[in-house]
C-alpha cells in the first residue's frame, strides 16, 4: 500500500486512512463491523507521540546525515478474536474457613491468568483476594481442557469462572438473606455448619457462530522510530508508542506487559530470528548462539504503550479484550522503520527507491539493501 501511494504521489499515511473499514461495513469473513474506534486510535497516537513534529525531525536529520539513517512508521491493526472451536471449566471449593480453592483449564505460563481469574472470583463472591488460591492445572480437577493459546484463555476461563461463582452465589443466597449484615468468612461458617456443600463446577461451552468466526476485533496501532547505521548495518530501535484498545482492561499491569512481550516477540521475526538449514535440509540454528530471539538490548530504548481509555467491548468477558497475540503484529512498524530508513540511504546513494528488503533484517541485509559498496567507502 505504501508503494502504491508513492506512486500516486499520495501522502502514505492518509492514502491508507482513506482504506479504512468504516462503521457498519461487512469485512470479507462475513463480519459486520457494529464496533469501530480505528480512526480515534488512529489520530490518537500521533497526537501523543508527537507524530508531525518527530517526522520533520527525522527529515531534517536524514538530509544532514550520509551513513547513519533513521526510519519512522505508523501501523495500524485489526485482529479478530475467535471463541469458537473452545471449551474452558471451572471448579471452586470453599473451605469453612473462608478460603477459596479455584481450578481452572487454562495453564499460567506468564500470561498473569491466575491474577485474572482471582480478580474476576473475588469480585463475584464478594470476598477478599487473598483467599483465594488458585491449584495447579490438572485434569483430574477439570477435565476437557483445550490448549491455553489464540489469546482467549484468561478471557473465557475467567468467563467459567463467573458461572461457577454465580451458581455458588445461588447455594449461598438463602443464608444471605438471613443474614445481610455477615462478612464472607460468617456466612460461610453459617453454610459449613449447615452443611451445605460449597462446591461448585461450570463449563463454558464453545461458541459457534453462523457468520463472522470473530467474537470481536482488537484494534490498536503503533508508531516505531529506528536509527540504522548505514556502514555496519547495525539497527537501534530508539522509541515504540503503542495504542491498544483492551476494553475495559481485567488488569492494566497484565495487560500492558502482555502488549510489550507479544511486541518484542514480533520484533525477533523481523529483526533477529533466522531459520538456516545445511544442504542435508538439518537445521543449523539450533540453540541461541546462532539463532537470536530478540534480548535486552534488542528491544526499544524508549517503550510508551497505552491501553485505550473509555473503550468498554460490550462483546467480551466484563467489557475487556485479549492482549496477547494482536499486538504482534503491530511489531511489522519497526521493520517498515528500517525498511525507510534503508531507502533513505539508497537516495543519498544515487539509487532507486525499489528494493527488496527480505525479514529478518539483519546487518547484512541493511547493507545489501542499502547499496552500500567499496566505491561508496572511499575517501576522496
Amino acid at each position: 500500500m505504501a508503494e502504491t501511494a508513492v506512486k500516486m504521489g499520495m501522502n502514505v499515511d492518509q492514502f491508507r486512512e482513506m482504506n479504512f473499514y468504516t462503521k457498519g461495513q461487512v469485512t470479507p469473513a462475513g463480519g459486520v463491523l457494529t464496533y469501530w474506534n480505528m480512526d480515534t486510535i488512529w489520530n490518537q497516537i500521533q497526537q501523543t507521540a508527537n507524530y508531525a513534529q518527530r517526522r520533520s525531525a527525522i527529515a531534517d536529520f536524514n538530509q544532514s546525515n550520509r551513513w547513519v539513517k533513521k526510519g519512522m512508521y505508523l501501523m495500524p491493526c485489526k485482529y479478530g478474536i475467535e471463541w469458537g472451536g473452545t471449551g474452558f471449566g471451572a471448579l471452586i471449593n470453599v473451605c469453612s474457613d473462608g478460603t477459596v480453592q479455584l481450578s481452572h483449564t487454562g495453564c499460567e505460563v506468564g500470561q498473569g491468568i491466575n491474577t485474572k481469574v482471582s480478580q474476576v472470583l473475588a469480585m463475584e463472591l464478594g470476598c477478599d483476594i487473598s483467599l483465594i488460591t488458585v491449584t495447579s492445572t490438572n485434569s483430574q480437577k477439570v477435565p476437557h481442557g483445550v490448549s491455553t493459546g489464540g489469546s482467549i484463555t484468561s478471557e473465557l476461563c475467567s468467563k467459567a469462572v463467573i458461572g461457577a461463582a454465580r451458581k455458588l452465589n445461588a447455594k449461598l443466597q438463602p443464608i444471605k438473606n438471613l443474614f445481610p449484615d455477615y462478612t464472607w468468612t460468617e456466612l460461610i461458617k453459617v453454610a459449613s455448619d449447615a452443611q451445605l456443600g460449597l462446591q461448585s463446577r461450570y463449563w463454558q461451552l464453545s461458541v459457534n457462530r453462523t457468520t463472522d468466526p470473530f467474537q470481536y476485533n482488537a484494534y490498536g496501532a503503533a508508531i516505531a522510530e529506528t536509527r540504522v547505521d548505514i556502514l555496519t548495518g547495525e539497527v537501534q530501535v530508539q522509541r515504540v508508542d503503542v495504542l491498544y484498545d483492551c476494553g475495559t482492561s481485567l488488569n492494566p499491569a497484565i495487560d500492558i506487559g502482555q502488549v510489550e512481550g507479544g511486541f518484542v516477540q514480533g520484533m525477533g521475526l523481523y529483526m533477529t530470528e533466522k531459520l538456516k538449514y545445511d544442504e542435508s535440509g538439518n537445521i543449523t540454528t539450533n540453540g541461541t548462539w546462532e539463532y537470536k530471539p530478540p534480548s535486552t538490548k534488542d528491544i526499544p530504548i524508549d517503550f510508551r504503550v497505552t491501553l485505550l481509555s473509555d473503550a468498554p467491548n460490550p462483546a467480551g468477558v466484563l467489557s475487556s479484550k485479549a492482549s496477547g497475540e494482536p499486538p504482534m503484529t503491530l511489531s511489522a512498524s519497526v521493520y517498515f522503520a528500517v525498511k525507510e530508513a534503508v531507502q533513505e540511504a539508497r537516495k543519498s546513494a544515487g539509487l532507486s527507491n525499489s528494493m527488496v528488503l527480505p525479514p529478518p533484517v539483519s546487518p547484512n541485509v541493511v547493507g545489501v539493501g542499502a547499496g552500500t559498496s567499496i566505491p561508496l567507502l572511499t575517501l576522496s
